[in-house]
């Protein structure tokens, strides 16, 4: 009895805003530390300066990962486009009968298959030019 009990599950679901009181309590404990610290303002300042460059610093390094990931990942897309218009080009040219460059092994494997199937059909007596559909 116990073992195939459905179970019920409640969603509750909030309204947006979590995130504004997350900023504010930061906010108010950023103030409350500054209030309560036992460092004079000079030395405050210097320490805040100085918190303030190594978050740049990391900012500014991260921002340039990114950059360079999304460089990679554009050159990559770039060359994929490239690739195939230029296998759409040589396709073209492979239909106005001129010679194509390269080739891929299924589309070589499918054209093996068609022309042995073709074989057949002539062997048993289907002289037709009838081409297979797909």
């Amino acid at each position: 009895m116990a073992g195939n009990r459905e179970r019920d599950v409640i969603l509750v679901e909030r309204e947006g805003g979590s995130l504004k009181w997350f900023v504010l309590g930061a906010a108010l404990g950023a103030g409350l530390a500054l209030l309560f610290t036992p460092r004079s303002g000079r030395e405050m300042r210097r320490e805040l300066g100085k918190g303030v460059r190594r978050l740049r610093t990391f900012a500014d390094e991260t921002l340039e990962e990114f950059r360079e990931e999304i460089g990679s990942h554009e050159r990559v897309a770039r060359e994929a486009v490239d690739s195939a218009e230029l296998e759409e080009k040589e396709g073209e040219e492979g239909s106005a009968g001129s010679k194509r460059t390269s080739t891929s092994p299924a589309r070589l494997e499918l054209e093996r298959r068609l022309a042995e199937a073709r074989a057949r059909r002539r062997q048993a007596g289907g002289d037709e030019e009838e081409e297979p559909v797909a």
